[in-house]
């Protein structure tokens, strides 16, 4: 009874062995390299704070608003000679001051070189977009690469396989033809030396496909040992034109738009180098609130509070 149990038991295990490992797709993979590669998720991260930087303040358009508040104290050991030969000392004489306000400033006019930093702050968000794209299409690219190496390993892997099974036929039917005296003894090993060559490619070959498999893990940023299989069947898209892939090329291909860009960008540095040859004209106004008080002198206290403009 335990004997005939034995076959049941065997396939349930294979199945689960079959069940724990997982189907990879291609398609599985590209979403997993979006989502984790370091990389893609740094670009994604400097587009963010190039959008963020798209402002008209941080191109110098909008009032600069400054704040600020002064206090100061002193405690001193004082002799004065005054003109008229008097002498005035003592000691521990206390100095303080306080001034505090609010400034505002606009630069009204600057040779428009605030308008090409605006723009130049654009062509950076755009710039970061098209390098974004750069990245993803450089990682997707490596593990699609990988990917289809190891579908290819995984189908030398299967025909090795066959190969050895027909080693072990030859290297069986050599012997069967040796013991009836049909062939001889050189005949058997020759079959033998082949089985051993091809169970030594077998050996390296998994042992190339397990370092792969190790390699795509690393480019999915997983854990290393994850266990799966890709799917061995390469589809190849047969609708590609290569007057279409010519022009589609020219028109998105980041890296060239991103040159682009950089050509862009540079033209805007020089508006803005062109446009220090003009005057700057701003404006400022500000209230400002200030309080001195000391303990020799001919002025003890003062205090004086009040608008600034120009």
């Amino acid at each position: 009874m335990n004997i005939t149990k034995l076959p049941f038991l065997f396939l349930i295990i294979l199945h689960l062995n079959a069940a724990a490992q997982e189907i990879l797709t291609i398609e599985d993979a590209v979403k997993i390299t979006v989502k984790n590669n370091y990389q893609i998720i740094t670009a994604a991260n400097n587009l963010k704070i190039d959008s963020v930087s798209v402002s008209p303040g941080f191109a110098g358009m909008l009032p600069t608003l400054e704040a600020s508040i002064e206090d100061n104290n002193s405690v001193q050991n004082l002799s004065q000679t005054r003109t008229d030969g008097s002498q005035v000392e003592q000691d521990n004489a206390k100095n303080n001051s306080l001034d505090y306000g609010v400034t505002l400033d606009w630069t009204l006019f600057d040779g428009l070189s605030m308008f090409a930093a605006y723009d130049q702050l654009k062509q950076n968000r755009e710039l970061g977009a098209e390098e974004l794209k750069q990245v993803v299409l450089t990682k997707v690219g490596e593990v699609m690469i990988t990917y289809y190496d190891l579908v290819q390993q995984q189908q030398q892997l299967a025909a090795l396989d066959s190969t050895i099974y027909i080693s072990e036929q030859r290297v069986e039917l050599a012997r069967n033809r040796f013991s009836i005296g049909k062939a001889s003894k050189l005949e058997v090993l020759n079959a033998q030396v082949d089985l051993n060559t091809d169970q030594t490619l077998m050996q390296r070959q998994k042992e190339l496909y397990a370092n792969t498999k190790i390699q795509l893990n690393e480019q999915l940023a997983r854990d290393l040992t994850t266990d799966f299989k890709a799917v061995p069947e390469i589809f190849v898209d047969q609708s590609l034109l290569l007057p279409d892939l010519e022009s589609k090329l020219m028109a998105n291909n980041p890296e060239l738009n991103a040159e682009r860009i950089s050509k862009r960008i540079s033209e805007l540095e020089l508006k803005q180098v062109k446009a220090s040859r003009y005057p700057i004209i701003y404006a400022t106004t500000g209230y400002n609130f200030g309080k001195s008080e000391s303990s020799l002198g001919f002025t003890t206290s003062s205090e004086s509070n009040g608008f600034s403009y120009g």
